[in-house]
Parts: structure tokens; sequence; C-alpha cells
């Protein structure tokens, strides 16, 4: 079934982002090429975990309602969603890609030299190119709750702590396994920008983003890692963060 359910959700960008009208507590849940319209939903039993957090520190479980044609819609019920995170992972899931997919996807995720050295001495011997991926997606509210969860990987908001507004410069800490992550490319992209710009976190695992126009906004990234030996597949985490800032 892991592969079946893989093919909708494979090297797109999986995202949350809240649903309904404001203070309600209802996420869409869906898969696309490019941010920021869902094209196909996810199947709730690749959901291996999820929960919110609000500002009081009352956790949830996000409930899966329906499937829909292009986005799952999940709720978490007695919230305040103005400062609420929440955060969704897959279940590790396997794929094997042609070498003329593997270009493309190398390109969208802004891989480096060192992952471009890797793969052409793999494919000169002839190995095709396995992944085994999961991906965490991670919408916060206005103001973002603290979460103490460790996820494999995630971007979690250091600052501001007062709600959002334009202007501001948002100061987000990348994790794997709940220490920093340095090094990683991670592409911003606001919803009415024809292009993303990219960003590499620091030595802290640290990003920072201009806030300059409303609405959804979404930091993206991926971890890629060679495989080890030659019978293990690439291993892969993706990130995707999500946030909305208000008009003025």
């Amino acid at each position: 079934m892991a592969l079946a359910l893989a093919a909708s959700c494979q090297a797109h960008d999986t995202w949350l982002e809240r649903s309904g009208a404001a203070g309600e507590a209802l996420f869409s849940l869906g898969t696309a090429n490019r941010f920021p319209r869902h094209e196909e939903p996810v199947d709730a039993r690749v959901i291996a975990q999820s929960h919110c957090v609000d500002g009081q520190g009352l956790r949830r479980p996000l409930e899966s309602l329906r499937m829909g044609r292009r986005f799952t819609l999940l709720r978490a019920p007695g919230l305040n969603t103005s400062s609420m995170s929440c955060a969704v992972q897959l279940q590790p899931l396997d794929v094997e890609l042609s070498p003329e997919l593997v270009g493309v996807y190398f390109r969208e995720i802004g891989a480096g030299p060192e992952i471009l050295r890797a793969w052409e001495a793999q494919r000169r011997r002839g190995t095709p190119f396995q992944e085994r991926y999961v991906k965490v997606a991670r919408y916060d509210g206005l103001t973002a709750a603290i979460e103490a969860t460790p996820w494999p990987i995630d971007l979690r908001r250091v600052r501001p702590e007062q709600p959002l507004v334009i202007g501001q410069t948002l100061l987000l800490e990348l994790r794997r396994d709940a220490r920093a992550l340095k090094g990683l490319p991670l592409e911003v992209l606001h919803e009415k920008s024809a292009q993303g710009i990219w960003l590499r976190s620091d030595e802290q695992g640290l990003i920072r983003v201009m806030i300059d126009k409303p609405g959804k906004w979404l930091v993206r990234g991926v971890e890629l890692t060679p495989p080890v030996r030659e019978s293990e597949p690439w291993s892969s985490r993706f990130i995707a963060y999500t946030f909305d800032v208000p008009s003025p």
C-alpha cells in the first residue's frame, strides 16, 4: 500500500493551512507542485501523527473530517486559533525516480554540490535512485504556541512573540530531531509572488524572513542524505511551514 499511497505526495510540497472562517480550528492538508493552490488531498492513512497546541498549552489531535478533490479537511476543536501551532507528520514512504526526474527534483530543492556528486557516482554505477522520505507540515497562527514535540524535521517561530504584521522580520529555527539543523537551503514563497527567495539556515539553524506583504506564506526545504551502503535508499525529510499575515 505504501507505494500506491506515495504517488500523490512524493516529490511535491505538502502543506497545512487554515481553512474556513476566522476563529474556526479547521485546516486543509494537501499536495501540489507549487504553492499556494492544493491539487491533491493527502490520504488520512498516511498521517503518522498530528496535533495542535495553543498559547494556553492545550493540546488537541487533528481529526480528519473528509477527503475532498484537492485537500483533506482536518479539525482541532476547542483551541484558540490565533495562538495555535499545528503540525502533521506523514508516514515514511518509498519511491523510485528516473534519472530525468532526479535532476528536476534536485533543482526544486536547491540540492548542493555534495548531493550532485553522490548521485553522479551512483548513476555511473547503474544504481537506480530509490528514496525513503518523511514529510512534516506545520502551520502557525498570528502568535505561535510553544511546541515541545521533537519532530523529524521542523521549523519553529522564535520571534516575534506578538501578532504578525507587515514590516517585521520573522525569525525561525530549523530543527532535526530537536537539534538545530544548519546549512539547509530553504525557499520562502508568498502566494502572489512568481518566484521564491532562497535562504540557508545558519550555524544555529536560524533563518530570517522579511514580512513585506499580507497573505499566505510558505517556507519549504528538504534535507536529502545519500545512502551509506549501496543497498540502502536515499533518505529525505521535507518541511513545509505556513503562516498568514493579515492586511493592515
